[in-house]
């Protein structure tokens, strides 16, 4: 074998074990992309279940919850801190779901098949919710704040769109 062999010899073994380097790589991205997603839903159900374990275990958080997002002037205003602060734990939980689906942690499937989502919109929906967004909103991503004034504006045209075709059908009633 002469030394030119021999080089190209080196050159196709160079490339084989590159190869084998670059598909080696890829199966460790694949692993670490699968942990980092395993991750962000372990984060995420633990920070919505701390919230929800207090609504669960006191009757009277429970109680404060049920109230507040009904009607703020029916807790007193430590309540209503109180109140503030699980919707607070809330919206960070919902919002950073809301950034890993942005930077492409969570699927859109994971992040739209998650009723989670639509929770925390019902919440913000309420009378105290309103209260709470208006206060609080600028504290949120601007896309953040944006998908939820989007959300809660469709919400309203959909509740204005019903009660005319209601209003419409009484019409036709009479």
């Amino acid at each position: 074998m002469n030394l030119a062999s021999a080089a190209q010899m080196a050159d196709v073994l160079t490339s084989i074990f590159t190869i084998f380097t670059l598909v080696y790589l890829a199966l460790q991205i694949r692993a670490s992309t699968a942990s980092q997603r395993a991750e962000s839903r372990r984060a995420s159900v633990a920070a919505t279940s701390s919230v929800l374990n207090n609504l669960v275990q006191s009757k009277d958080v429970a109680r404060i919850w049920r109230l507040g997002l009904n009607n703020l002037n029916d807790i007193d205003p430590d309540e209503q801190i109180q109140f503030f602060g699980l919707l607070g734990l809330m919206m960070d939980a919902e919002m950073q779901r809301f950034t890993e689906h942005k930077l492409e942690i969570l699927s859109e499937a994971e992040y739209s098949g998650n009723d989670q989502r639509n929770t925390f919109v019902d919440w913000l929906d309420k009378p105290g919710g309103l209260v709470f967004w208006k206060m609080h909103r600028k504290l949120a991503q601007r896309s953040f704040r944006d998908y939820i004034d989007g959300a809660l504006q469709e919400r309203v045209n959909k509740r204005t769109s019903e009660s005319s075709a209601s209003g419409s059908d009484s019409d036709k009633e009479e």
